[in-house]
């Protein structure tokens, strides 16, 4: 039933047949609709392993639209390459191991509840966000989490992780 839910969704409306061709094929439009993934993979694959450096860095001066919001994983492999992606990557790891040690230490019901969903808020917009420049996943325009250029993003993780910071106690 959600399938067909989703399939009727794509198949009414033009923006979500773009969305999804672009998604599939980003090459297809790299002027249009797919212009962003495209620059996203250009910067991610022109970063190589070392990366180019601080300042040497092309794509975050007007080629990678949102480049310190959305984007701002592209412009990091871009700068520190694979290796500074992938330490970037085993630090979010390291926390959300973190996070998974104090839910299995905490015995308070609400307070597990609290963490587990503050665990799955962080990981999930990891994910999103570092798959969509990867082009594993579709754009969605969610911001790395404690990395992206603030907003009401920010104020609520941090909020969040305030309250885990207290649990924690």
């Amino acid at each position: 039933l959600v399938v067909g839910v989703v399939i009727v969704a794509i198949a009414s409306s033009g923006y979500r047949r773009d969305r999804l061709a672009s998604y599939l094929h980003p090459s297809r439009d790299c002027g249009g609709s797919s212009y962003q993934a495209c620059q996203a993979l250009v910067a991610v694959g022109s970063g190589g392993v070392f990366g180019q450096g601080l300042g040497y860095g092309v794509q975050a001066y007007g080629y990678l639209p949102e480049a310190s919001n959305d984007s701002i994983f592209a412009i990091m492999a871009e700068k520190f390459g694979f290796i500074g992606s992938t330490i970037i990557v085993a630090i979010y790891a390291v926390f959300i191991t973190r996070l998974k040690k104090l839910i299995e230490r905490t015995t308070d019901q609400f307070q597990r509840l609290v963490l587990v969903g503050v665990l799955a808020w962080l990981s999930s917009q990891m994910v999103i966000n570092i798959g969509a420049m990867l082009g594993l996943l579709p754009l969605k325009g969610i911001t790395l989490p404690l990395i992206s250029q603030g907003g009401t993003s920010l104020v609520f993780l941090t909020a969040a992780l305030g309250i885990v910071f207290q649990i924690s106690r």
